[in-house]
């Protein structure tokens, strides 16, 4: 009786590991695509204050609900590639200087002391 009840306790380890291990190496992805083309992949975190972000003629343009008071630009090495005060709601940025890859830009509003993350991917 006591063999059984230890495999069975044993069991119940198992699979409570395996589920805990498979849920902390699977985070439920919480960003929202905002737009998707043949040359860009953006998506923006659930603090983001976008309203709409289109792309043309390698051109990108954020429009933002409240003022974008700074702007970081950070590659997948997490190096800054530029960053500037803002002032507007409104931020057009270029992507021709920027190679194809993984880049996060961080806005910083009017009145926020957190910045907002939008993920950019450069195809």
């Amino acid at each position: 009786m006591t063999t059984t009840f230890q495999k069975l306790i044993i069991a119940l380890v198992v699979i409570l590991n395996a589920t805990l291990l498979f849920a902390n190496n699977n985070p439920e992805n919480t960003n929202t695509a905002v737009l998707t083309n043949t040359s860009v992949e953006v998506y923006a975190a659930e603090n983001s204050q976008l309203i709409s972000v289109t792309e043309s003629d390698k051109n990108m343009r954020f429009v933002a609900k409240t003022t974008i008071a700074f702007i970081q630009l950070v590659n997948q090495d997490s190096e800054i590639e530029f960053q500037m005060p803002i002032g507007s709601d409104i931020v057009n940025l270029g992507l021709e200087n920027f190679t194809s890859g993984n880049y996060e830009i961080k806005l910083l509003h009017e009145g926020s002391d957190e910045f907002s993350t939008t993920y950019l991917t450069i195809k």
